[in-house]
């Protein structure tokens, strides 16, 4: 599938758009009581706040860019190859601290195309920490403030 720049563009902007909202939702989630439990032992947590999260950030992205597979960290949707456009979600990436600290996490979201990146998202939620962008903008971002490219 042919992505025009001007495209990417507009899906960041509607990404961004999304996570902070998101942002919102956890928030105020993290106010009200949410389950823990373990995946693969005591070191591997998953709440009900990640797969509700979860959840959310999939029905907003299954319509962006059809037909894009979803590999979600919090589901048993599995994908066979990495052909084509797909979307890759860690609702909450760092649970552990999520859930004994209460900071210390972030939303992370990526969109590769045959197996190389276009586009990634992390939002470190409780510093208000948006960084986006990535080859297929040509650039990166800490919220709106374009980040200079390291040198070679």
């Amino acid at each position: 599938m042919d992505i025009t720049k001007t495209q990417l563009e507009q899906i960041d902007q509607q990404i961004c758009d999304f996570l902070r909202q998101d942002r919102q939702f956890i928030l105020e989630q993290m106010q009200k009581h949410y389950a823990v439990g373990q995946k693969t032992g005591r070191r591997d947590l998953v709440t009900s706040l990640d797969k509700e999260n979860q959840q959310r950030i999939i029905a907003f992205l299954e319509p962006l860019l059809q037909p894009a597979k979803i590999l979600a960290e919090e589901t048993e949707r599995q994908i066979t190859d990495s052909t084509g456009l797909v979307w890759v979600i860690d609702p909450i990436d760092g649970t552990m601290n999520f859930v004994k600290q209460g900071e210390d996490f972030a939303v992370m979201v990526a969109l590769y195309e045959d197996g190389r990146p276009i586009l990634g998202y992390i939002y470190d939620v409780m510093r208000d920490r948006l960084l986006h962008g990535g080859p297929g903008l040509g650039a990166a971002y800490c919220n709106e403030v374009k980040l200079t490219s390291p040198e070679n």
